[in-house]
């Protein structure tokens, strides 16, 4: 899988998801931060460094 690429996707859902709504409800704060670090996760420079898409999937499911 391209987990570059579902780390893009995933920060700019985010970011546009914090705009849109204009602020948090309680306990989005965390929810939203999560998803924030598992996106630069996915981006890192060197790909090594990427997490695999079912790490990505492990970790986002903390989250939800």
């Amino acid at each position: 899988s391209d987990v570059y690429s579902c780390g893009m996707v995933l920060l700019a859902v985010v970011t546009a998801k914090g705009a849109a709504d204009g602020g948090e409800e309680e306990g989005e704060g965390e929810e939203t931060m999560g998803m924030v670090k598992i996106g630069v996760l996915c981006t890192a420079e060197a790909p090594e460094e990427r997490p695999r898409m079912a790490q990505v999937l492990t970790m986002m499911s903390e989250f939800m």
